[in-house]
């Protein structure tokens, strides 16, 4: 679905693609909230390290979705799908791959993935 980036910085490298995307208009658990903004939207995404150990934690995934009015939106990990890409080290030649959710209205949606901490994706 989605090209792979190239993302590096001072903990090392690792490849991030976007397998699928699909909308769900509730939550994935009787416990969750609704969606605020219309939809909860999955990614499907695959992390795989290069070099070095690579932090994987939802906060520092740093995808989002951009709404064709430029409003960002970003991870909703507590939406009760489960299960979720899981936090944890990975090292040099290892994989994560699970879904990241997000709460994003309806309508076009572009999905994003920023480095963080002044590392520029490439």
């Amino acid at each position: 679905m989605g090209a792979p980036v190239v993302v590096t910085n001072s903990k090392g490298t690792a490849t991030v693609t976007l397998n699928s995307a699909e909308r769900k208009p509730a939550a994935g658990s009787e416990y969750a909230d609704p969606p605020r903004n219309e939809n909860y939207v999955l990614l499907d995404v695959k992390r795989d390290e290069r070099r070095n150990g690579w932090h994987v934690a939802l906060p520092h995934l740093r995808l989002g979705l951009r709404a064709a009015d430029g409003h960002e939106y970003n991870v909703a990990a507590f939406a009760g799908y489960d299960p979720q890409l899981n936090s944890g080290e990975l090292i040099a030649g290892s994989k994560a791959r699970g879904p990241v959710v997000l709460d994003a209205p309806a309508g076009p949606l572009t999905a994003g993935y920023t480095a963080g901490f002044g590392a520029p994706a490439t």
